[in-house]
């Protein structure tokens, strides 16, 4: 009975201002059954526990009870529960339009006193949400984003953002302190490996000494599941043919009919007169040409390395080992090195010297390197003279 006196009384005294006014112009509510008279205060603006709101609802408390929203719902439905809801529409309240893409659907902000004045609710800590589309009846997407003020500044810094397709991005580092569980594949990174499994030894031919040699060999295909969609594998090729000029000496063509090359791929080359490593100009059924001045027609060994193709531009991590032996019965050192395109990836290219050809070395290397859409990686060698080295294993593997 007392409950419904209470509203009787709040419902009057509403009535009252709103035909006839008070005094002040505001409307006020008392409650005696605690110690702290509580007012409610209407304008323009409501307070709770003050009399000058500085916002359209101002709650003034100084306990954990006065300064207190709450809201509960009684129900015994599982998913029936109370609602905070934060709307927006374009448009006005009488003819609402839909909200367009990047526009903010709501924020919770986290604010305090900084000595002098309430700090800016723009740069705060903030939980907002965002749409991620032009909005309709089907077309409703949106993203959540996470925002904090580091020490020493007043502006803030988005810290996780959390995709309408259920990515995440971090902004910072992130330190796991209890165990890591992945369901599924880690963030969807790209990946990619190539190379020969042990038990299927790949022998490579060094024509020259010390020049590189294109390494064409590979088993391990990038098929399934030795990469993903960010990287495709290329298998490498080699054969033989002779020269002649081509253009106005700027370039040579090598006349074989096999060669199945590609415009844009990346050849060694090694004669009498051209050793190099060159881009294909052209191409047709039975010669290709390469970037290189024409010395004298003459016969020549040509090497394409089997290749990783990237997908996606990014940072990359890669590593790789291989295992081999040579032909020589005698002391000789080989190198043996990563290529991005036509450049040598120099902090991962790793030299082994091998005392005879019973002799079998381990050699890896490994770096974080920046790819972009088209770059082809791919390994070359060289050694002290002429010869072949037989590599009983090597792989690579990049994400």
């Amino acid at each position: 009975m007392k409950k419904l006196f209470t509203v009787f009384c709040f419902l009057f005294a509403f009535v009252c201002y709103s035909q006839t006014g008070l005094n002040d112009n505001n409307l006020k509510v008392y409650d005696d059954s605690t110690v702290i008279e509580k007012e409610t205060h209407f304008k323009d603006k409501i307070g709770i526990l003050t009399s000058t709101p500085l916002v359209s609802l101002h709650v003034n408390g100084t306990s954990v009870e006065t300064a207190q929203i709450r809201t509960s719902r009684h129900t015994n439905s599982q998913f029936a529960c109370p609602y905070v809801v934060l709307g927006r529409a374009r448009g006005t309240e009488a003819t609402p339009l839909a909200v367009d893409d990047g526009d903010l659907l709501g924020r919770l902000v986290f604010i305090g006193y900084d000595g002098s004045d309430w700090t800016n609710v723009s740069d705060a800590a903030i939980f907002q949400a965002q749409a991620t589309e032009d909005w309709d009846g089907s077309n409703q997407g949106r993203r959540l984003r996470i925002y904090t003020v580091q020490d020493g500044a007043t502006t803030e810094t988005e810290a996780l953002r959390i995709e309408q397709d259920q990515s995440s991005e971090f902004f910072g580092d992130v330190e796991v302190n209890g165990d890591l569980v992945v369901s599924g594949t880690i963030g969807g990174a790209d990946y990619g490996e190539m190379g020969n499994v042990y038990g299927s030894t790949a022998t490579e031919l060094l024509p020259s000494a010390d020049e590189w040699a294109a390494m064409y060999h590979a088993n391990i295909t990038g098929s399934a599941p030795h990469l993903n969609s960010g990287f495709s594998f290329v298998a490498g090729k080699a054969g033989n043919g002779t020269t002649t000029t081509a253009g106005t000496g700027d370039s040579i063509n090598v006349n074989d009919g096999t060669h199945g090359l590609l415009e844009g791929d990346i050849v060694t080359v090694q004669s009498a007169n051209h050793v190099t490593i060159a881009y294909v100009t052209y191409i047709d059924a039975n010669n290709f040409q390469i970037k290189v001045t024409y010395v004298a027609d003459e016969a020549i060994t040509w090497q394409m390395g089997s290749y990783l193709l990237v997908a996606n531009t990014g940072v990359y991590r890669g590593a790789w080992n291989a295992s081999f032996s040579q032909s020589l019965n005698n002391t000789q050192t080989s190198i043996v090195s990563p290529f991005l395109n036509i450049t040598q990836a120099t902090k991962a290219t790793t030299s082994r010297l091998l005392a005879n050809n019973s002799d079998v070395g381990s050699i890896g290397g490994n770096g974080i390197m920046s790819f972009s859409a088209n770059d082809r990686i791919w390994f070359a060698a060289q050694t002290t003279a002429g010869q072949t080295l037989s590599f009983i294993i090597r792989n690579v593997s990049i994400h």
